[in-house]
């Protein structure tokens, strides 16, 4: 969410490839559309260095 912020454990929804929400909003829109919920475990999302 932003430099020197902490890792935080969180819904995520892609959708071909691209992040369309987090958090609670990620999980709401992914059981409207049935988009089946699966546990990415030890996943980490982040930017690309630069």
């Amino acid at each position: 969410m932003g430099p020197d912020m902490k890792v935080s454990k969180d819904n995520l929804l892609i959708i071909d490839g691209k992040i369309e929400a987090f958090g609670g909003e990620a999980k709401k829109q992914a059981l409207k559309k049935n988009i089946k919920i699966s546990k990415s475990n030890n996943k980490l999302v982040a930017p690309p260095a630069g």
